[in-house]
């Protein structure tokens, strides 16, 4: 990855752990808790495709 693409990857996560206090567990738990949200989204969407993007339509 380019440094530009590091650099900014390091400001987010800066950013995300100054909000957080700059601590490490309670940063570690929030990004479980996104992940966990991002799992659960992903999961229904799978189970119940958009008629609007074709998938899993008539055929």
């Amino acid at each position: 990855m380019p440094d530009a693409t590091i650099a900014e990857l390091w400001r987010i996560k800066d950013a995300m752990a100054r909000v957080r206090g700059n601590d490490v567990q309670s940063l570690a738990a929030y990004l479980r808790g996104k992940e966990q949200s991002c799992r659960t989204q992903l999961a229904k969407a799978i189970a119940a495709p958009s008629k609007a993007s074709g998938v899993g339509g008539p055929k």
